[in-house]
């Protein structure tokens, strides 16, 4: 019997047979076109896209999808029709001369390592999706494929390197329950498929391959990441009663959505949820929250080769806003720099988390922020919208990002373009001196949220990713709860509301000391959210 111990992204216990899926690199033939070859491979090219879109919206006609999954599939059908994506297609094909898979596979190898290539794990997965749809278009034009999932039954484990978004789809119409991988992350668009779809899915288990062959039983704990490969007869025993009370906890935490988020002592506390992409929005309408305490705007500057537009800001904030109704939804304005960069913007620094991110940045390129926050005003009119600055270091950011604010409401007024002056603005207390000088902040917010990732890691000198000191990275350390509880004060003094939206408020350890400490207003991740509830109804103060 062998113990593995991975990262769990979709919970739910399972056991079955494992399927070992042997996946190869799809090896392309870099020949080189004469001119005269140009116009017979572009067809080419328009007749694969024509044939993975019309293949794509099969899936969505023939699957019962939520919208949210309509969505990540949607977005797989605007890259291919990104006319950025045609350009860079025809120029390879009419100046390098090489053949069409060679052109494709340049161009997203192009993409899959620049997303790759960053430390964010929420932004490295998007290369998921540019490995998926190079993928299909290659497994199309040649006729082979790197894996095959076809012939899958619903009573094995399928055991992959990675599993991309079309992948999931396979496997959900072969009514396989469970996958285990080595690589993955819980925000790609894999993951949210896989949650969608009731699939379990355990990631990040290290060397996969040489520890499980194909035909050795597993037991799956999606809920602790946890594989037991070939479990001997007590550990089998044991999980059968951990099954049956894995399906009466889940029962329990359904009825629990539904019931007031309230202390025993009847203290009312709001719950609100993280988001990180719109195809969320589903499952956060489910979960009956309170509102969106954070919505990460990273993804509209990284998911393409150009900034986006000002309309097609509009219509994500329009389209969440209108979703969540009368709920506030707090979207933070871009947190580029550090290790994110939009389109092929980079640069060096000796260290960017301390670098120009956040506000610095936009700051910095005012033409850039200002196309955001005209878009967060024109959205403000579909719904209760507060707008949230990111590293705000003290009232000197928070007045200069306002001045930005105000020149976008005069061009808006000029150009008779309807807007929202209903909005609230605050800031993020993520930096020690933003909760020193929060006091003043405070005069001039109208709502703090505390973000305690980045506040423990400036406060105690650590980097939250570095694994070498993760025991040093302590949210609970006596000087971060010190500055928490100093913005709490200065929040309270001047009658504006203060939560926090980091991970401690998906962690049921803090939560009680948080609540004590004098929060009311905690947002936590969605798949943390019923977990969360439940410890709040279990807390006397």
């Amino acid at each position: 019997m062998t113990r593995l111990l991975g990262k769990a992204i979709s919970g739910g216990l399972h056991k079955g047979i494992a399927r070992v899926i042997d996946s190869t690199q799809l090896v392309v033939d870099h020949q080189t076109i004469s001119s005269s070859d140009v116009d017979s491979e572009w067809q080419r090219f328009l007749s694969a896209i024509e044939h993975i879109i019309k293949d794509t919206k099969g899936l969505l006609d023939d699957l019962s999808l939520a919208v949210s999954d309509q969505e990540i599939l949607n977005s797989h059908i605007m890259i291919m029709e990104d006319p950025e994506f045609h350009k860079a297609i025809e120029n390879s094909l009419s100046k390098d001369l090489v053949c069409l898979e060679s052109a494709l596979n340049k161009h997203f190898s192009y993409m899959v390592e620049y997303f790759k290539s960053m430390e964010d794990e929420y932004f490295r997965q998007r290369a998921d999706d540019y490995a998926d749809i190079n993928e299909r278009l290659l497994t199309h034009l040649t006729g082979k494929s790197n894996s095959d999932l076809s012939n899958i039954t619903a009573s094995e484990i399928p055991v992959l390197n990675e599993v991309i978004p079309s992948q999931i789809i396979s496997l959900f119409n072969n009514k396989v329950s469970c996958i285990c991988t080595e690589h993955g992350s819980e925000t790609s668009h894999s993951s949210i498929l896989a949650r969608s779809m009731g699939i379990t899915l355990v990631t990040e288990l290290k060397n996969i391959k040489s520890k499980i062959a194909t035909g050795d039983l597993l037991l799956v704990d999606g809920n602790e990441g946890v594989v037991i490969v070939e479990p001997d007869a007590d550990t089998l025993k044991v999980y059968e009663i951990e099954l049956q009370e894995e399906a009466l906890e889940q029962a329990k935490l359904k009825e629990i959505i539904n019931l007031e988020t309230q202390t025993l002592d009847g203290t009312k506390i709001s719950l609100s949820v993280n988001m990180e992409l719109p195809e969320e929005l589903d499952r956060i309408e489910a979960l009956n929250s309170d509102g969106i305490g954070l919505f990460r705007t990273e993804f509209l500057y990284l998911e393409t080769d150009m900034l986006p537009t000002e309309q097609a800001q509009f219509e994500v904030y329009k389209k969440v806003l209108e979703r969540m109704k009368d709920k506030p939804v707090i979207i933070r304005t871009m947190d580029l720099g550090g290790d994110k960069f939009a389109s092929d913007e980079t640069w060096d620094e000796d260290n960017p988390y301390l670098g120009c991110r956040g506000i610095r940045l936009s700051l910095l390129k005012p033409e850039m922020f200002k196309t955001q926050i005209r878009a967060l005003l024109r959205a403000g009119l579909y719904g209760k919208l507060w707008v949230m600055f990111p590293m705000i270091n003290d009232i000197e950011d928070y007045n200069s990002a306002m001045s930005i604010v105000k020149e976008c409401v005069t061009e808006l007024e000029s150009d008779n373009i309807e807007f929202s002056n209903s909005n609230k603005f605050g800031t993020m207390i993520e930096v020690p001196s933003a909760a020193l000088t929060s006091s003043e902040l405070a005069e001039v917010c109208d709502f703090f949220s505390i973000g305690s990732n980045d506040l423990t890691q400036y406060t105690v000198a650590v980097d939250r990713n570095n694994s070498t000191i993760a025991n040093l990275y302590k949210p609970n350390h006596p000087a971060v709860l010190k500055l928490m509880k100093m913005t709490l004060n200065s929040a309270k003094e001047w009658g504006i509301p203060v939560g926090l939206c980091g991970e401690m408020a998906s962690n049921p350890e803090y939560i009680e000391t948080l609540l004590k400490l004098g929060f009311r207003s905690l947002s936590t991740g969605p798949a943390k959210f019923a977990k969360i509830k439940e410890t709040i109804r279990n807390i006397n103060l």
